[in-house]
């Protein structure tokens, strides 16, 4: 089987939006979209899905007023294309291939949960809820409260 890729945002100011990175042959790498044609919100929803969000709000090609892409960044694919319904981007149709611009590289922005799913005392962090408890404690009783 193919292995998930690993997928990281970066530059963002915020964990929810950045420019999409995968791990290929060792190193962090941009996707690009060359001919800004096939990144749209189906390949965008994939992507934030993958990393725990509902959704994606936006998606676009290179700088934008949230974030910066390096001209240096290295690139890894010409293209990427879902249909929207894939579990992981590496069930989509990505085009390998380096040396694309930087004003082609595509980033996201992820709609993180709503925090008012989580009930009472929760908050939401990357698609799950969490409860905070502020007493100190040891490890094993922290861990015995939180089963």
């Amino acid at each position: 089987g193919f292995e998930d890729m690993a997928i990281k945002l970066s530059g963002g100011k915020y964990f929810e939006g950045g420019y999409v990175e995968i791990w290929k042959d060792g190193a962090w790498g941009a996707l690009c979209d060359s001919s800004k044609d096939s990144w749209n919100k189906k390949a965008g929803d994939v992507v934030c899905q993958e990393l725990g969000f509902v959704e994606s709000l936006n998606t676009f090609h290179g700088d934008t007023n949230l974030w910066r892409v390096p001209s240096d960044l290295k690139t890894v694919s010409q293209d990427i294309e879902c249909d929207g319904g894939e579990k992981s981007l590496s069930n989509c149709n990505v085009s390998y291939g380096e040396g694309c611009k930087a004003l082609n590289v595509v980033s996201v922005l992820c709609r993180p949960e709503s925090k008012s799913a989580c009930g009472l005392g929760a908050v939401a962090i990357l698609g799950s809820c969490y409860q905070v408890f502020e007493d100190v404690k040891s490890f094993l009783d922290a861990q015995q409260e939180c089963q």
